[in-house]
């Protein structure tokens, strides 16, 4: 697999931010489904509101692998049956889960 990066799987289309919002906990349990686990998170993840225009949209930030990114796309696409767009994430947008990746896992590369 390729190395890992900050990405946002982008889930468009909500009509408030409180829709956007509500998606949280059920993409949080998608990508975590046991939250008191033992060591750091296999894809470790962080969730933000944008509007984008047509509609608030849902950005989950993720590290990892651009292989392993499409993969939670699809999974949350089928959680959410949104639009979701997958495109890679700047790493100073997302500092504090950058911060935590390097905590538990050591640097990004690159």
């Amino acid at each position: 697999m390729g190395e890992p990066g900050v990405h946002e799987v982008r889930v468009r289309g909500c009509a408030s931010t409180r829709e956007a919002l509500a998606w949280q906990e059920p993409i949080g349990m998608l990508l975590c489904p046991e939250r008191e686990h033992r060591g750091p998170c296999e894809v470790p993840w962080t969730c933000t509101v944008r509007d984008v225009g047509a509609g608030e949209c849902l950005v989950v930030a993720i590290i990892a692998s651009s292989e392993v990114a499409e993969q939670v796309g699809e999974r949350v696409r089928a959680l959410t049956g949104r639009e979701v767009v997958l495109r890679p994430g700047d790493p100073a947008e997302y500092e504090v889960l950058v911060e935590q990746y390097r905590i538990e896992r050591g640097a990004l590369p690159g």
